[in-house]
């Protein structure tokens, strides 16, 4: 995406491509703006907040991924098969 195409990129399209740091950060930037923000910052804030909500909300509903297995296990199971 181009700098001038994430311009032009609704923020509520930009959400689910977001990493879950980044939705906290903009969770609290948005609820600072809620409390403190000049009229249109508290709109487009309150607008927004659903939105972040859900997707966190998706996240935390999907599937967790088996952990990976740490590399020095890996090795070790490479040399207990192996030998």
């Amino acid at each position: 995406v181009s700098e001038q195409d994430a311009a032009m990129t609704p923020l509520a399209d930009m959400i689910p491509a977001m990493t879950d740091a980044d939705l906290v950060t903009l969770r609290a930037n948005a609820a600072r703006l809620v409390e403190h923000g000049a009229s249109t910052q508290v709109i487009a804030a309150s607008d927004i907040i659903p939105v972040i909500d859900a997707e966190v909300a998706r996240r935390a509903a999907l599937p967790k991924a088996a952990a990976p297995i740490p590399a020095p296990l890996v090795a070790l199971a490479v040399l207990v098969c192996c030998v």
